[in-house]
């Protein structure tokens, strides 16, 4: 079920579904709100979720003490292993690991973050998201980007595409982010269409905090699902490829606790530097080094000098097996 904030009166209320998270007074986040619309032509607000840490961040415990924010633990997939299990396809991998979280899964809090954007038209962004996509079409980055992925289908079977963070087309930031994130969504579209193949484009769904309303709405224009946080993980499945690029240790976490898919587009999480998950329970790096551990991995497109390039040390991921299980140290450390 899909978190939302949004204004009710003189608050900011966030739900799950029906059920009210919290509410907090809208006075309370004003300054932050006045200083965005110096930024842009106005502002929108989403829910947003984070990791329990380990030792929280300045200014969390107040937030979480005074009631205005909670604590919540994740919902199991057991459901969903037991389908994949049903039809006989590669699920989840059957580990003590596995069997060790079905039901933990970690504990998240979910609060609120403002976006501001440039005020504009479907049309503007369809114009500015083609002149990028036409670049790219014509780039040997692009053509490089197809023949990888005709060797991954070689590899494993992928039957849908799940886009985690690939960023906004829409929001107030300078001109090179918004030519990252178009690069980003058109090496996604050229993902899709090629493994889609005769057939047709592989269903594709994106979730980001950051998407505008009229964003959504474009993205949907142009044949991708938009869905809100959490539930494009909940998509994720032994035949997915997942999407994330350039994002936060946290996703991978959540991706590590669910069914492994098929092949990833991300970061090389099995070794992350301790500056990116102090924060963070200690089996937390060990549990996304299990996951990577399971996969064989090779450059996606090429690699950037520049760490704010749009693929930023990017790997292609792939299962190395169906019946791969963590070694037992790994696992130990997880536990």
């Amino acid at each position: 079920m899909a978190f939302t904030a949004t204004i009710q009166g003189s608050d900011i209320v966030v739900t799950e579904g029906d059920k009210i998270l919290y509410r907090t007074p809208f006075e309370h986040s004003k300054d932050l709100f006045d200083r965005l619309l110096l930024k842009g032509d106005y502002v929108e607000i989403s829910a947003v979720r984070f990791l329990r840490f380990a030792e929280g961040l300045p200014g969390l415990e107040e937030e979480d003490a005074s009631g205005e924010a909670e604590l919540r633990t994740s919902v199991p997939i057991l459901d969903e292993r037991k389908k994949w299990t049903a039809l006989d396809r590669s699920g989840p991998i059957d580990s003590p690991f596995w069997k060790s979280r079905i039901g933990v899964r970690g504990s998240y809090r979910v609060s609120y973050g403002w976006h501001a954007y440039w005020r504009k038209t479907l049309d503007d962004l369809d114009h500015e998201f083609r002149v990028i996509k036409g670049q790219w079409d014509k780039s040997k980055e692009c053509t490089t980007l197809v023949a990888q992925v005709q060797r991954l289908e070689k590899r494993v079977q992928v039957t849908n595409i799940v886009g985690l963070g690939i960023g906004s087309l829409h929001e107030c930031f300078e001109k090179g982010i918004a030519e990252r994130t178009g690069l980003q969504l058109a090496a996604a579209l050229t993902i899709r269409d090629t493994l889609g193949g005769s057939t047709g484009p592989l269903t594709c769904v994106v979730q980001d905090p950051v998407y505008s309303t009229l964003e959504k709405d474009y993205l949907r224009s142009i044949g991708l699902e938009v869905v809100d946080d959490p539930d494009a993980f909940s998509r994720i499945n032994a035949e997915t490829l997942v999407i994330n690029i350039s994002t936060y240790f946290e996703m991978d976490w959540w991706i590590a606790d669910g069914i492994w898919p098929a092949a990833m587009v991300t970061n090389d999480w099995e070794n992350p530097r301790s500056l990116f998950v102090a924060n963070y329970p200690s089996s937390y790096a060990a549990e996304v080094r299990c996951l990577f551990q399971g996969y064989e991995k090779e450059t996606f497109i090429s690699h950037d000098s520049d760490a704010n390039g749009p693929w930023d040390r990017v790997q292609l991921f792939w299962r190395k097996s169906t019946d791969y299980l963590p070694t037992q140290s790994i696992i130990g450390q997880a536990n």
